[in-house]
C-alpha cells in the first residue's frame, strides 16, 4: 500500500471511529431517556433548551448528528440521574465487538475464561499485580450486589440506580467478606 493509500485509509478508519463513538453515546442517551420515561422534548427543556428546539436538539444528540460538549453532556447525566460513566460505556452491538472488549480485558486486568460444567466463567486471580489488587473490591461490591438482588434484599431498580451511578471509589465499607 503506498503512502497515500495508508493515509487515507488511516483518514477513513479515524472517521469510522468518531462516527461509532457518537452513535454510541447516543444510543445510551436514547436507552436512559426512555428508561426515565422522558420524552426528547422533556429532556431537551430540563438541560435548558427553549421549548420549539429541544426535541430536534436531543435528536440530533441520539443520532449521532451531534456531540455533546463537556458541560452539556453533564447536564445530560445530572438530567437522568446517572453517571457520567453510564452513559459512555461501550455499546457492544456485534459478538466480535464483545469478544475484543474481553480481549482487552484479558490484556490489561488479566480476565481469563474458564470452563465449569456446562458454564464459561469470567475469573480473575487476585494478588497477580497492582491492577489485579485494585479491582478486586470493585467486584466484592458488584458481587455482594448481584446477591441483594438474587436473594429478594434489593429490588431491580435498586440495583440497577446502583450500577449506573457506579464510579471509582473506595469499595462500600459495609461489605462483609462475600456475605
Amino acid at each position: 500500500m503506498n503512502g497515500k493509500m495508508a493515509e487515507a485509509s488511516t483518514d477513513w478508519i479515524s472517521c469510522r471511529i468518531e462516527w461509532r463513538r457518537k452513535m454510541k453515546i447516543g444510543k445510551r442517551l436514547r436507552y436512559f431517556r426512555r428508561l426515565r420515561g422522558l420524552s426528547q422534548k422533556t429532556l431537551g427543556m430540563m438541560i435548558g433548551f427553549p421549548e420549539d428546539s429541544a426535541e430536534v436538539r436531543i435528536t440530533q444528540y441520539e443520532t449521532g448528528l451531534r456531540n455533546p460538549r463537556e458541560k452539556l453532556f453533564n447536564a445530560m447525566c445530572a438530567a437522568l440521574d446517572i453517571s457520567p460513566a453510564a452513559l459512555i460505556a461501550p455499546h457492544l452491538e456485534t459478538v466480535t465487538e464483545l469478544m475484543h472488549t474481553l480481549f482487552a480485558m484479558e490484556d490489561i486486568y488479566g480476565i481469563t475464561i474458564k470452563r465449569e460444567d456446562y458454564a464459561f466463567c469470567l475469573m480473575i486471580e487476585p494478588f497477580k499485580d497492582e491492577k489485579r489488587t485494585a479491582l478486586m473490591p470493585y467486584f466484592m461490591e458488584w458481587y455482594c450486589k448481584k446477591q441483594d438482588l438474587i436473594f429478594g434484599r434489593i429490588l431491580k431498580d435498586e440495583y440497577n440506580d446502583w450500577r449506573y451511578h457506579f464510579q471509582e471509589y473506595k469499595a462500600e465499607s459495609h461489605v462483609e467478606g462475600a456475605r
